[in-house]
């Protein structure tokens, strides 16, 4: 008698697995009466299949009419990414007018890790910003993190980086180049039709490639923030988990000043949904040795 309730009780859970693979409904009499696994296959799967809809049913074998609840699909958090500046360290000393490179790591649960090469290193922003002395880089680091203005935002999810860096050409002007010639007379709606149309002839030979897909609105909330933060002396923004910066002082001068290095990463959210997406942040000041 042990080894048939053995195996009965082994196919029973075989059974059960089976049910739950296929989302069907199903019993199992005991001697107790009809006991129902519906609502414990639903908390299962839950912990199972995660973001994966789950039907499940609550059936009444006395009538033997199944009801069913078809809109059970239970939430996934999205865990927020780490960021974090491995080099160079914080509060280093450096020499103005050097070369200081710089590079970034980035873990996300969901994501991925930026050292196995799982986030992409164009997703992975650097901003680069002097101050006139080190007690106000660590004031402005001690502040909460600031939602970044929706243009920038926007710019990066495009490629626009890969034809623009924003104090140097690359393949296309710098944005402090284009922020130079428009800023004076600005023209909103006809330079975002540059970016959503494309345009030839503005830059040399060099075209623009079109964004049929970007919004209008969009496109002008991008020309807006190049307009108002590319031409500022002394900030600059990079892309890459590795990169390097001038240490130098706007001004020109040599001076007490510190740069504060901000590096950002913003996640795909879940299932690649954007509106449940986290940013992390890292910070770091490095400081004028002379």
């Amino acid at each position: 008698m042990t080894i048939i309730r053995y195996f009965i009780l082994s196919g029973s859970f075989l059974i059960v697995l089976l049910a739950l693979c296929a989302k069907l409904d199903f019993r199992f009499p005991v001697d107790r009466g009809d006991f129902n696994f519906s609502l414990s296959a639903k908390s299962i799967c839950e912990k199972i299949i995660g973001s994966q809809p789950v039907q499940y049913s609550v059936a009444d074998w006395s009538k033997s009419i199944p009801v069913t609840n078809k809109a059970a699909r239970p939430l996934q958090k999205n865990n927020a990414p780490v960021v974090h500046i491995i080099s160079p360290e914080s509060n280093s000393l450096f020499s103005w007018n050097t070369m200081i490179p710089y590079a970034v790591t980035v873990s996300d649960k969901e994501d991925g890790q930026s050292k196995f090469g799982e986030i992409a290193t164009t997703e992975v922003f650097v901003e680069v910003q002097y101050f006139a002395d080190a007690a106000r880089a660590a004031a402005y680091q001690k502040l909460p993190q600031q939602k970044e203005p929706p243009g920038y935002t926007a710019i990066k999810k495009l490629d626009c980086f890969n034809c623009h860096a924003v104090k140097s050409k690359l393949i296309g002007p710098a944005f402090q180049e284009i922020t130079r010639k428009y800023k004076k007379t600005p023209n909103l709606e006809l330079l975002a039709s540059h970016i959503v149309k494309g345009s030839t002839g503005i830059w040399g030979n060099i075209s623009m490639p079109s964004h049929p897909d970007l919004p209008q609105k969009d496109a002008e909330q991008i020309v807006k923030w190049i307009l108002d933060h590319t031409d500022k002396p002394d900030i600059d923004y990079l892309r890459g988990t590795e990169g390097s910066f001038w240490f130098r002082s706007p001004s020109g001068v040599a001076s007490k000043g510190a740069f504060l290095l901000k590096a950002s990463y913003t996640d795909h959210g879940t299932d690649n949904n954007y509106t449940s997406s986290i940013t992390d942040q890292d910070m770091i000041i490095l400081r004028s040795g002379k």
